[in-house]
């Protein structure tokens, strides 16, 4: 299921105009440990200037002002994302080792630490809560969630476009023609 994940958030930052690396490596410093990867790193060749200034990002549009980042994507859409889980869970694409190999990829240009995550508690105190727990704890710059993901794909997806180098958006784009997808998703129930 990782890769299916990975493809649907691979497309969204692609349809917000950044070029994608995929399974970006790096070695742990710990004996024995494993190599670990970044999910993504993400490229804007024309951003602003003003990197956005809140943790949870809602709409493909506060994206604008990040250039560079490293994405880290933990779909685990059998849960809610709760504070919970941030406290068990190490996030090691915001250490140092992966720094380091983002910095060799990017050059000193700095970058933003995204983490894509299924979905927050819908109670602004908790959502809050759990935003400043990974920005001061986990060192998490911004946060993305699944539905504000896939909702920018069903909007911008064309029903009479093929998409033949992806079959999350054919599948998208399949859905749309025959209507199948509801108006909630496609923003169109406001």
């Amino acid at each position: 299921m990782a890769e299916v994940n990975e493809e649907i958030v691979r497309r969204f930052f692609e349809l917000s105009g950044f070029l994608v690396r995929a399974n970006f490596g790096f070695k742990l410093p710990k004996k024995g440990s494993p190599d670990s990867d970044i999910d993504l790193l993400i490229y804007h060749p024309k951003h602003e200037h003003t990197p956005p200034g809140k943790v949870i990002l809602e709409d493909a549009k506060d994206l604008v002002g990040i250039k560079c980042a490293a994405v880290e994507i933990k779909g685990w859409h059998e849960n809610t994302f709760t504070i919970g889980l941030i406290k068990q869970n190490n996030f090691n694409f915001t250490g140092k080792p992966a720094t380091e190999a983002v910095h060799e990829a990017f050059g000193e240009e700095p970058f933003a630490k995204i983490l894509v995550v299924s979905e927050f508690s819908k109670v602004p105190k908790n959502r809050g809560l759990a935003a400043d727990m990974l920005k001061k704890d986990k060192g998490v710059d911004h946060v993305i969630e699944f539905p504000t993901i896939l909702q920018h794909i069903a909007n911008e997806v064309k029903s009479n476009k093929n998409y033949r180098e992806s079959e999350v958006l054919q599948v998208v784009r399949l859905l749309k023609r025959y209507k199948m997808l509801s108006e909630k998703l496609l923003g169109k129930d406001k």
